[in-house]
């Protein structure tokens, strides 16, 4: 054993000395506060359009992504208060066994960013959305009306009052009758869910005139109407990527 050890030595000098400590990995960079505030409002846009699908059983990334989201050091402590109203909010889109109280929720979400935006001065750019087709058809109808609804989150989350009024006037103006989802496989059985989307309309644009709680207020009329619309047909669903309504257990 001796001999051994002695042989290892001579061999470990020979290459030049004892052998050297391993080399401790440089932690990371710290997430820029751009990156960080990213990933959040891709959280935030995700939760929107899981409940516009009206498929509940998805909630869980993007609510997990917001309900336990953290404040980046960079950020003033001033922003703790909206940081904490979101979480919360994002939550309880997670809990929620109904449109309606998902609706709410991510609406109160868009409330909460919009807020801290506004307290703090921040510069928010707009949805990366491009102004929709004039095409007439029944897929121009859709286009139009989730483009109008991105421009009126926008007006919760910038928050504008111009994005507001252009989504509000978009969706009144370009309302959807019972033939533009008659291709999608929708029936007669969608038209009360229409008749109450062209009262949406309206309410949007008296909106214009109105408060954040109010315009949110709207808009979560909006997003559960048209989820409880996506979850009438599965031929409609399937082309919409909406699954059936699945509650949490």
């Amino acid at each position: 054993m001796r001999r051994a050890f002695t042989l290892l030595a001579l061999l470990l000098l020979a290459c030049g000395g004892s052998p050297e400590a391993p080399v401790a990995e440089e932690a990371p960079p710290p997430e820029s506060v751009q990156r960080h505030m990213f990933t959040h409002y891709a959280h935030a846009i995700a939760l929107r359009e899981v409940v516009v699908s009206g498929n509940l059983s998805l909630l869980d990334r993007p609510t997990d992504g917001l309900g336990d989201h953290e404040q980046h050091a960079a950020l003033p402590p001033s922003a703790a208060p909206f940081v904490e109203r979101m979480n919360h909010a994002a939550r309880r889109a997670g809990d929620a066994r109904t449109l309606q109280q998902a609706s709410h929720a991510v609406a109160e979400v868009a409330l909460a960013c919009g807020a801290c935006h506004a307290a703090h001065d921040t510069q928010l750019a707009p949805s990366p959305m491009g102004p929709p087709t004039e095409a007439a058809d029944h897929q121009g109808h859709m286009q139009r009306h989730h483009w109008a609804t991105a421009k009126l989150w926008d007006g919760l989350v910038r928050p504008s009052w111009q994005d507001w009024k252009t989504g509000a006037d978009a969706l009144s103006e370009h309302q959807l009758e019972p033939q533009h989802l008659e291709p999608f496989g929708a029936g007669p059985e969608t038209a009360p869910l229409i008749d109450r989307l062209h009262q949406i309309g309206r309410l949007a644009v008296e909106a214009n005139a109105a408060g954040q709680d109010t315009r949110a207020a709207v808009f979560a009329e909006l997003i559960g109407t048209c989820a409880g619309c996506h979850t009438r047909k599965s031929d409609f669903e399937s082309k919409f990527n909406a699954a059936p309504v699945q509650p949490k257990p």
